[in-house]
């Protein structure tokens, strides 16, 4: 016959072991399964892929499809995109490559997300929304910013073209 505590610690151990299961499988599924039952009944716009960005200011005339400011990779999963941005010039022109990651939605033909540097012993951090426009080739709106020097607020005007 088993004893009291011998009962107590096999009802402690299976208990853990039950919270890890379901714990693993909430997560398979929140992770896995339900991104791909999104990205397959999707019905909106897709906007996964590779586009160009640039800084929009009076004085910056030169949008150089050639040279642009960002280059960034989209990866959609229904409303989800997370992805990718290479910052190749800062807003004065001169040389300053630095890469994001970024997470966020997708919806209405409004794309909201935040994103933070891919090396994580450099500074930045930020959000863009963005609308979609011009026959799903263009997206246009703002960033909002910390500064990575005097850790400021600050924001800028951006428009991405969908690279051919």
């Amino acid at each position: 016959m088993i004893n009291i505590s011998s009962s107590i610690i096999i009802g402690v151990v299976s208990g853990i072991i039950t919270s890890a299961v379901i714990w693993v499988i909430v997560n398979l599924f929140k992770k896995n399964i339900l991104p791909w039952y999104q990205s397959i009944t999707y019905q909106g716009v897709k906007i996964g892929g590779n586009w160009i960005g640039f800084y929009q200011k009076p004085t910056n005339i030169n949008n150089d499809e050639k040279d642009p400011h960002y280059n960034i990779h989209i990866i959609q999963k229904g409303h989800h995109i997370c992805g990718e941005m290479t910052r190749n010039k800062d807003q004065n022109g001169s040389r300053n490559s630095k890469t994001f990651i970024f997470n966020g939605l997708f919806k209405d033909g409004n794309l909201v997300f935040s994103y933070k540097p891919k090396d994580s012993t450099r500074l930045g951090l930020g959000s863009y929304v963005l609308k979609l426009g011009d026959d799903g080739k263009k997206l246009h709106g703002r960033s909002l910013y910390i500064t990575s020097n005097g850790g400021d607020v600050a924001e800028f005007e951006i428009t991405w073209k969908r690279k051919s």
